[in-house]
């Protein structure tokens, strides 16, 4: 793209010298020359470039569930670390006591349940053949009444059993999950990029022993504002340049958060980049976004750019000449220029070079 034309006027403050007034005026400051750019809308190629950071698609702290000493640690940073393989051990031997005793008590509960069948069995076979005994009259009806109350306390019994199983069943899952705190596995293949603490140490709920990033893939992280979004959506395609190579790749938007920031009013909007390319987690890189209006954007001189209270800014002359901050939101840069894409429209003046000094002038501008 062209260079920004930049209107030089010089700005002096005027002087009515040689007039005689008996009115008092305010005092007088040294006058300032400077430069004045009018805004204009300019050829954009390429679309809009924004600043992205690359980010682990996934990444987890791996930290312990209970109080216990660390026994071994197998991983240290840099280390590859695949699915259900075992990063931390704890020394917690009552836990494994938990479990064997679980698994005692339901063996018992087992062994009952089957003496209650067996039992329960028996006692249908014998009131099977009470009722035969009674068809012939052989036996009494009291007979048959105590044959039948057996089968049903039989019957209760086997219930009882087959319940206690259950129970014993639950309290050995509930053991065997506790036990399972002790030994902390991988939930995704990845890399360790931290490691905070040594076999012997004591480990905390709550506090990491480990930090494990996806190594499969990663994405590029960057924000815009709201009036930037037209362009895209979950599944548009960007271009994300690294280093000064000029090579660039592909990645797919993934993600555009719902909510904005409230301090700068932008959205946070993640893409995923290919599988088969390999990036340094936290390299600053140019993402290169659809254009979305028909090759014209507004572009500033860098050196007009000011920062106040950590915001990007410019100053600006109302019509009434008296200068004033703007904040803005910035796009693509050039060597000399960078692009506008908010606080800025077709025809407003701004001060080629900014200095914090002139805010709130009051100037003349001289054509």
């Amino acid at each position: 793209m062209t260079k920004p034309n930049v209107i030089a006027v010089p700005l002096l403050l005027l002087l009515l010298s040689g007039c005689k007034s008996t009115v008092p005026t305010e005092q007088q400051q040294p006058s300032i020359p400077a430069q004045v750019f009018v805004v204009f809308p300019q050829s954009s190629q390429g679309g809009t470039r924004v600043s992205g950071v690359i980010k682990p698609s996934v990444e987890a702290d791996i930290a312990a569930q209970l109080t216990a000493p660390i026994a071994a640690i197998t991983k240290r940073e840099g280390d590859h670390v695949r699915r259900g393989e075992v990063l931390v051990r704890l020394h917690a031997p009552a836990l494994q006591a938990g479990v064997a005793q679980a698994k005692a008590a339901l063996t018992s509960a087992q062994q009952q349940r089957i003496a209650a069948e067996t039992q329960s069995k028996l006692a249908a076979d014998t009131l099977a053949r009470y009722q035969q005994l009674r068809s012939r009259h052989s036996v009494t009806p009291h007979e048959l009444d105590q044959i039948q109350a057996e089968h049903v306390a039989a019957q209760a019994q086997q219930e009882t059993a087959a319940a206690q199983v259950a129970v014993a069943e639950a309290a050995l899952a509930v053991q065997r999950a506790n036990a399972a705190d002790a030994v902390l596995v991988a939930s995704f293949d990845g890399v360790v990029t931290r490691r905070f603490a040594d076999p012997g140490a004591l480990a905390v709920p709550g506090s990491p022993l480990l930090h494990v990033q996806a190594s499969d893939r990663a994405e590029v992280q960057f924000s815009l504002p709201e009036d930037s979004l037209g362009s895209l959506r979950p599944g548009s395609s960007i271009e994300v340049f690294a280093g000064d190579s000029g090579s660039s790749v592909k990645a797919l938007v993934s993600n555009i958060s719902p909510a904005g920031d409230v301090a700068s009013h932008s959205f946070l909007v993640k893409a995923t980049l290919p599988a088969n390319e390999k990036w340094n987690t936290g390299t600053v890189v140019s993402v290169l976004l659809p254009s979305t209006q028909s090759g014209l954007t507004l572009w500033v001189p860098s050196t007009a750019l000011i920062q106040q209270g950590g915001l990007d800014g410019v100053l600006v002359l109302r019509s009434d000449n008296r200068t004033e901050v703007r904040y803005v939101t910035l796009g693509r840069k050039t060597a000399d220029s960078v692009q506008v894409l908010t606080g800025l429209q077709t025809g407003d003046r701004i001060l080629t070079h900014g200095d914090l000094t002139l805010a709130g002038r009051t100037i003349e501008v001289h054509p």
